[in-house]
């Protein structure tokens, strides 16, 4: 393959099949694994949010159970007491004489306590062992007998001596846990005593302790579905965060690779024809050397000097890419715009007139003060210069102008020359983009990235009536920053 054919095939675009920039693998798997965790998390939630429940429901039955059997436990109390009592009485006796238990006021006690809280406690009785109610707290049932069925069913999870029952006699048709304790004359049960816990007064309890242990267990659950909701809100956030970020990355690598391409093309363009010429002149030489009168001397001496030339944009070339990947450490200060530029202007003012171009400068009265690199901005500057005069080989006017306006400054540079067509002023700050014979397309592009990096913007707009407009827009330094820099 010839030189110049490597050198088109190198000026080719670099298409996305080249690389493995377009592949929306890492996107697609993280996407695919962001929606898995957030699936995951839900299930857990849901399942945790099931057993949770479960738990609780199981508390809610224990604490209910506990509840009860600590009534129980007082009632049971209660009535040991008064049995004790009963049994000191009958010990005197040679039998059993209820009558005078009555009269005998050992069961006032029974009487006031269940009367104190009638919710709570359903009755007190006395049974003896035919079933006869001996003693009531409701007088009107003494003497009346109990069925043989007159309790619905044990309760042996509450212990032996408790059984529920709605018997009307004992009970008054109310539903209650009857709780019983044999009364003992003799060594022998001569009947036993009745206290009933009224499952309506249990159930009232009950719903006021519940409601509290839901006030306290529903704040809880609030708290941890607020953890729950913010843990699930923070993945979303972080998982589109992270595919924009991705995505972000993946553009940015596109436009890398889309800038390295061009960038590669443009020196293979701007190498290709030096290398040209220089073959050429290579083969002139060859047949020279075959032919020693092809050519006369000042012709050679014309075609090495040509080569020369052409040797040293190569050099030059290659060392503005290499200043343009890898510029020097900016070194930031604040100074005086306007001193600054005056000094740029009066260097290169004398150039400037011997290629019949006046420069006008017109700076704000209240000096402007900027904070980025000296060197550059005269590299800046420079450069912008020098392509306006380029602009106007019959010579012409440059403007400077500097505008203060809120916390920024902007430069304005113009020309007076042929303009730049208005498709190509999109592309006027692309590497190796130029419409010059002698330029590399590199000076627009070197300026650009120091403007940027200086935090600033830089436009290409047409002029008015004719030529164009470079304006640059750079943040406003305090005065104190560089007042001290200046000192400096």
């Amino acid at each position: 393959m010839s030189l110049d054919q490597q050198a088109s095939a190198s000026t080719g675009p670099l298409k996305p099949s080249d690389s493995n920039i377009m592949d929306p693998s890492p996107i697609e798997v993280s996407r695919k694994t962001c929606h898995l965790a957030s699936g995951m998390i839900v299930v857990a939630l849901v399942v945790l949010s099931a057993v949770t429940l479960d738990l609780f429901l199981a508390y809610l039955r224990s604490r209910q159970r506990d509840l009860l059997l600590d009534e129980l436990q007082e009632v049971r109390a209660q009535a040991v007491r008064t049995v004790g009592r009963v049994e000191q009485f009958l010990e005197a006796r040679s039998k059993a004489d209820w009558d005078d238990l009555a009269e005998a006021g050992l069961l006032d006690a029974a009487q006031q306590w269940v009367a104190r809280d009638p919710a709570r406690y359903a009755y007190a009785a006395v049974v003896d062992v035919g079933g006869v109610l001996r003693w009531h707290t409701d007088r009107r049932q003494w003497g009346e007998q109990l069925g043989r069925e007159w309790y619905e069913s044990l309760a042996r999870d509450l212990g032996v001596d408790v059984v529920r029952t709605r018997d009307e006699i004992l009970a008054g048709g109310r539903a209650v846990y009857d709780l019983r304790v044999p009364i003992v004359h003799d060594s022998r049960s001569v009947g036993s005593y009745h206290l009933g816990l009224s499952l309506d007064g249990f159930a009232e309890r009950w719903m006021h302790e519940r409601r509290g242990i839901l006030i306290r267990y529903a704040t809880r659950a609030v708290a941890m579905v607020l953890v729950f909701a913010a843990a699930m809100w923070s993945l979303y956030f972080l998982s589109t965060r992270l595919l924009r970020l991705q995505k972000m990355a993946t553009r940015a690598y596109m436009r890398a690779a889309a800038e390295l391409g061009r960038l590669a093309a443009g020196l293979a363009h701007e190498i290709r024809n030096p290398l040209h010429a220089v073959r050429l002149n290579l083969h002139a030489f060859r047949r020279a050397q075959q032919d020693p009168g092809t050519l006369e001397p000042a012709e050679v001496a014309r075609m090495l000097q040509q080569s020369s030339q052409e040797i040293d944009r190569i050099d030059r070339l290659l060392g503005q890419l290499i200043h343009f990947a890898s510029p020097d450490d900016p070194r930031v200060e604040g100074f005086n715009l306007n001193a600054e530029l005056e000094g740029i202007i009066d260097f290169i003012s004398q150039e400037l007139r011997r290629s019949n171009v006046e420069i006008q400068l017109d700076l704000p009265k209240s000096p402007a003060s900027v904070r980025m690199d000296r060197a550059r901005l005269r590299q800046i500057m420079l450069n912008l210069l020098h392509n306006a005069r380029d602009a106007m080989p019959e010579g012409g006017r440059i403007g400077v102008r500097v505008m203060r306006e809120d916390s920024r400054v902007r430069i304005l540079v113009s020309d007076e020359g042929c303009g730049i067509a208005e498709a190509d002023r999109p592309h006027v700050f692309e590497p190796f983009f130029t419409a010059s014979t002698d330029g590399t397309g590199l000076g627009l592009a070197l300026v650009k990235r120091f403007v940027e990096e200086a935090g600033g913007q830089i436009r290409c707009h047409p002029n008015t009536p004719r030529g164009t407009q470079f304006v640059i827009r750079l943040s406003e330094a305090s005065h104190s920053a560089s007042t001290g820099s200046a000192r400096r």
